[in-house]
C-alpha cells in the first residue's frame, strides 16, 4: 500500500503482505457485530479474518505461527478487535492512526497475552491523543486517550498484554 510502504518493506525484508478488503463501504466491524454496514448484510468480519488466516499457509509459503495483523485508521480499529478475538490465530498486532473504542476496553478478553504496537500521533484530529467523545453509542461513544490505553490507566491494555 502506498500509505504504509508495506509492499516495499515486504520486498526488502522478505515477507508477504496481504490486504484483506472490507465488504461494505470500506468499513470493518471494528468493535462489535452491530457496528458496521457489514453486519446489516450478514458479513462477519472476524470470521472473514479467520478464513484468510487459515487459507494463507495453504496457498502461500507462510509459517502460520508468524502471521501478524496491522491496520490503519478503520483497519487499525479492526486490528484492536482482532487482538481481542483472534489472539490464538495471529502472532501479533499493530494499529496505526486508530483509536480504541470504549467497547474494546470493556469487552476484550483475549485468550493469551497479546503483543500489540499502538502508533498514534499527538496532532491527529481524528483520534486525539487526549481521547474524544463520539456519537457512537453502540461502541461506547468514546475513543479513550492514548495515555490511558498505553500506560495502564485502564484495565484493558493490562489484559491485552497479559498483565493482571
Amino acid at each position: 500500500m502506498v500509505v504504509t510502504g508495506m509492499n516495499e518493506a515486504a520486498d526488502t525484508m522478505g515477507f508477504i503482505a496481504v490486504y484483506p478488503k472490507s465488504n461494505a463501504q470500506n468499513e470493518w466491524a471494528m468493535a462489535c457485530d452491530r457496528c458496521s454496514p457489514n453486519a446489516a448484510i450478514g458479513v462477519g468480519d472476524v470470521h472473514y479474518f479467520r478464513v484468510v488466516v487459515d487459507a494463507l499457509p495453504k496457498i502461500l509459503p507462510v509459517d502460520p505461527d508468524r502471521i501478524f495483523l496491522s491496520g490503519f485508521s478503520n483497519g487499525g480499529m479492526m486490528t484492536y478487535r482482532a487482538a481481542c478475538t483472534l489472539a490464538d490465530e495471529i502472532a501479533g498486532f499493530a494499529s496505526n492512526g486508530a483509536g480504541m473504542w470504549t467497547w474494546h476496553l470493556e469487552n476484550c478478553e483475549p485468550t493469551r497475552a497479546v503483543p500489540i504496537l499502538m502508533i498514534n500521533g499527538t496532532a491527529d484530529g481524528q483520534f486525539p491523543w487526549d481521547g474524544v467523545a463520539v456519537n457512537a453509542p453502540l461502541v461506547g461513544g468514546r475513543h479513550p486517550s492514548a495515555d490511558s490505553r498505553t500506560r495502564g490507566g485502564v484495565a484493558q491494555p493490562k489484559r491485552m498484554s497479559g498483565h493482571p
